[in-house]
Order: structure tokens, then C-alpha cells, then sequence
């Protein structure tokens, strides 16, 4: 049966506009740490959108996370508005 070694990393970022680039450098890092540097330029992408949305819209503090194996990853931008979602 094999082995998944799973991992996680989470960093709270303020509301500011500095905080997006701080967003993409977290997970470009973390990305390569775990060999996974095929990734960095879409989840960069990805992080940017979300931290952006975050900022502008929610226009509070917001989580990154980023969780994988040796198979996958997720990233998840999540922030403190009590308001849902609007496409």
C-alpha cells in the first residue's frame, strides 16, 4: 500500500494592496518546496484573482492555504466578509 505524506500551509495576509504579491511569493514558495514547480505560474495566477477579490471586495484580512500529497494540491483564499459569494 503506498505511503501518502501530506502537507499543509496557511498564512494570514492584511487588507492591502502589497498583500496580493506577498500571496503569490507564499505559495510560489511552498509550490517548489514540494516539487510541484510545474504549478507556480497557474496557482500564481489563481492566488493573484483570489487575494485581489479579497481585497477589493471583502476588504478584510484573508487566509492562503495551500495543502497537498505527493499527487495534488489546493489552494484556498478565504476571507472574513459574513457576505456570500456574488458572480
Amino acid at each position: 500500500m503506498k505511503q501518502v505524506r501530506s502537507w499543509t500551509h496557511k498564512t494570514e495576509l492584511p487588507c492591502d494592496a502589497a498583500s496580493a504579491s506577498l500571496a503569490r511569493e507564499f505559495v510560489r514558495i511552498h509550490l517548489v518546496e514540494h516539487g510541484f514547480s510545474g504549478l507556480v505560474e497557474d496557482l500564481s495566477l489563481v492566488t493573484s484573482e483570489l487575494a485581489t477579490n479579497a481585497i477589493l471586495h471583502a476588504q478584510t484580512t484573508f487566509t492562503v492555504t495551500l495543502d497537498g500529497d505527493q499527487e495534488s494540491v489546493r489552494l484556498t483564499v478565504r476571507d472574513k466578509s459574513a457576505l456570500p459569494p456574488v458572480l
